[in-house]
């Protein structure tokens, strides 16, 4: 008896824990306002990383998507304040293949890896991010964003 009700806790447990999981993925939109927490730029090969972390005006930086739209609102550094300005693309999430994609106005196409989506974290990541330009070596840049509303 004692073998049966332990099979059952431990089978009990599993369940209850992948289905959170699940639930958290499932419930999970692009759809929202996210802020940048952090980013990442990691050189190939060496796997060294650069963490990047927003200041000044930058903390006030956020991506919204709408369902069609994606807007950028930048803040600069003008005469003692934090000027916005707001950028908008045309974006498609592809759900089953976790890909982030761009549509230009001039028919261009650019697109980003999503690492991580859930309700609150939201990790991009660009593995053709070219930092030094003599060498024209790629490295990958990630982006973490926090969801705000």
């Amino acid at each position: 008896m004692k073998k049966l009700f332990l099979s059952f806790a431990v089978f009990s447990a599993i369940v209850s824990c992948s289905s959170d999981n699940d639930n958290d993925e499932q419930k999970a939109s692009i759809i929202g306002k996210w802020k940048v927490s952090k980013a990442e730029i990691i050189a190939p090969g060496t796997n060294k990383t650069t963490i990047i972390l927003p200041e000044g005006c930058e903390v006030e930086n956020t991506l919204e998507f709408d369902g069609v739209n994606q807007i950028a609102m930048t803040y600069e550094q003008k005469n003692d304040a934090c000027v916005p300005k707001a950028n908008s693309l045309k974006y498609n999430y592809d759900k089953p293949s976790h890909v982030l994609y761009y549509n230009f106005e001039n028919g261009s196409q650019y697109s980003y890896k999503v690492t991580t989506l859930t309700q609150t974290d939201l990790i991009i990541e660009d593995d053709k991010y070219v930092v030094d330009s003599s060498t024209g070596e790629a490295k990958t840049y990630k982006r973490y964003y926090k969801k705000v509303k």
